[in-house]
């Protein structure tokens, strides 16, 4: 018998917690258990132009996660915009009510914690015009 304890965040001290708990109660022998990290789905809707001198917005999305592609943990969404704009993307993602703890950065980031991180391309013209910034 093989017993896999898996997360999609990062492996720590309850998942190592659990493994204890398991050999204490003679449910398994210590190397019979194994502790891993999964990898989280990615969807990136950007194209090669959409990669270069870019910045992403960050936010965890509150509505998706907990089901869906995220069922056990966090989904985050990004939008990919210039370095210029990021500010008013910030705000735009900010007044929505699902989401959370907000960020700018690089266009390289990948969230930690996350089970699933979706990377969308702002329409900066779209999201001034929701502003009244037109």
């Amino acid at each position: 018998m093989k017993i896999i304890i898996a997360s999609v965040g990062n492996v720590g001290k309850a998942k190592e917690s659990l493994a204890e708990k398991i050999v204490e109660r003679g449910y398994a022998n210590k190397d019979q258990i194994s502790i891993r990290r999964e990898k989280m789905k990615i969807i990136d809707d950007r194209k090669p132009e959409h990669k270069q001198n870019q910045v992403l917005v960050v936010a965890t999305d509150t509505f998706l996660s907990g089901w869906g592609e995220a069922a056990k943990g966090k989904s985050m969404a990004a939008w990919s915009v210039k370095p210029i704009d990021a500010d008013i993307v910030k705000e735009w993602v900010q007044n929505r009510t699902d989401m959370k703890n907000v960020a700018i950065r690089g266009g390289d980031y990948k969230p930690k914690n996350a089970e699933h991180f979706h990377i969308y391309v702002a329409d900066i013209n779209a999201i001034k015009a929701q502003l009244n910034r037109a």
